[in-house]
Order: C-alpha cells, then sequence, then structure tokens
C-alpha cells in the first residue's frame, strides 16, 4: 500500500509523524518504526499520529503545517509549487500502473469500454485512479472506482471475486501477485512518473548538496541543523525497520 508520510514540526516539542492510511492499525505498523528511526538518527522526538482522515491531511497540508512529507508525485509537486518544499530524495524504481482484467474476460479489449462499468480501486486523489480517469474526457462516459483498502484487494477484486471488471494496481505490485501473468491481463498502462519522495519545507534544516540515489539522507545527528550535514543510510543496515505489532499503548485500541 503506498502510504504517504508526514512530519509536522512543534517548536520546542518535537515532530509529530502522521501517515494517510485507511485503518489505524495499518498506518501505526507502518509509520512508527519509521517514527522511531528518524528519532534515532536526528536526535529529534518525532511522535507517530494518525490522521483521522484525508481531509484532516490534506486541510493540515493546505494550511503549511507539514515540515518534511513523503507522498507521490503528484502531491509533491503541489507541495513543491505552492508551499516552496525542497525535493529531497525519492524512492529508487519508476512510479506506474496498469489496470488489469481478467484473462477469460474478452469483451474488454481497450480501456474506453471500461466506462460505466466497476474498476477496483482506491479512491481519489490516489494517483493510479486519477492516473485513469484522466483518460476519459467526457465525465458522463467514466468508470465507477469501487475503493478497496489497499493494493492487494483491489487485483483480488477483478481476479478472484470478479466484483470488478478491472483493477488498478501500480505495476510493481503487479509484479508480486502469484501467477498473475495466467490471470490477467494488462489493459493499459499509464505515463511513468518519477516515484514517491520526501520533500521538506524551507524552514526544515535539510541536507541540500546533493541528490542521493539509491540511499536515503538525512541530517547527521552529531551535526548543528544548520550545518546541512548529512549521512547515508544504508539500506541494508538500516532500513527497513521491523514491522511491529500493535501494543496495548497503540492509539488504536
Amino acid at each position: 500500500m503506498t502510504v504517504p508520510l508526514s512530519l509536522q514540526f512543534h517548536s520546542g516539542i518535537g515532530f509529530f509523524l502522521s501517515c494517510l492510511s485507511t485503518k489505524c492499525v495499518e498506518g501505526e505498523r507502518t509509520c512508527q518504526p519509521i517514527a522511531e528511526y528518524l528519532s534515532r538518527v536526528t536526535g529529534k522526538n518525532i511522535v507517530y499520529r494518525h490522521p483521522k482522515s484525508w481531509l484532516t491531511y490534506q486541510t493540515e497540508m493546505q494550511s503549511g503545517n507539514y515540515d518534511l512529507v513523503f507522498d507521490g508525485p503528484h502531491l509533491n509537486s503541489w507541495h513543491i509549487s505552492h508551499l516552496r518544499h525542497s525535493a529531497l530524495v525519492k524512492v529508487a524504481g519508476e512510479h506506474a500502473f496498469a489496470v488489469v482484467v481478467r484473462k477469460d474476460n474478452s469483451g474488454v479489449t481497450e480501456l474506453k469500454q471500461l466506462a460505466g462499468q466497476k474498476v477496483c480501486g482506491i479512491k481519489p486523489p490516489n494517483l493510479g485512479t486519477l492516473s485513469v480517469l484522466a483518460q476519459f474526457d467526457n465525465p458522463m462516459r467514466q468508470p465507477l472506482i469501487i475503493n478497496n483498502i489497499g493494493w492487494t484487494s483491489a487485483y483480488e477484486g477483478v481476479a478472484f471475486e470478479k466484483k470488478c471488471a478491472a483493477a488498478i494496481v501500480p505495476v510493481a505490485n503487479l509484479k508480486t501477485f502469484p501467477n498473475h501473468e495466467t490471470i490477467v491481463r494488462v489493459l493499459y498502462n499509464s505515463k511513468v512518473l518519477p516515484n514517491q519522495a520526501f520533500s521538506a519545507r524551507p524552514r526544515m534544516p535539510v541536507c541540500r548538496t546533493r541528490h542521493a540515489s539509491p540511499g536515503h539522507w538525512f541530517p547527521r545527528k552529531a551535526m548543528p541543523p544548520s550545518s546541512g550535514c548529512c549521512r547515508p543510510v544504508t539500506p541494508s543496515k538500516d532500513w527497513p525497520m521491523p514491522v511491529k505489532r500493535n501494543t496495548p499503548g497503540s492509539m488504536c485500541t
């Protein structure tokens, strides 16, 4: 699942990390380890908080209350254009989506034939859904997006449950589904875009000296924030953080 992250700065307190995830438990499981990791490497107190909804997330973002965000390319471009964010580092690889239908569905041979039909995906402003809807220039002739919790659910909605005529899934995710080539076929591939990335507000002390790829870079703990010094994060050593289960002290219980 694609999970946008954000860090909200509070002077004298530290950072609040919030992840836009459909389920609180899933968001906590994904983001709490990241908050702990960033706290360790930056020396700042970073606490994870789950936003109640997309409305909460976008309201806080439009108000400029987030200092460091991890988001998709369409939202990152908005951050850069409207909030003067600086792009820091992106996830390796490219970001693209595919529309798939069952192989035995001979009635759909092109994307426009999905107008008026159910398509499993994730509701807007998800980039994959927006990329597909953009191909339908007539608002009266568009697919009906059936919202799913996660890409696996969207894929299974067409591959096994057959509740949708098609599904929108990231190409990278599609490749991980067992035997997908024998079950579904690709009807449409979206334009390839830059992958998800971190960006920071102007007041955020970040390294601006170089772009790091494929490693991730953060301010060096031992250096003062104004120095802009960075250290690499070795994926095999420092990342990914171990997944944590919901605990008695969880905000989701």
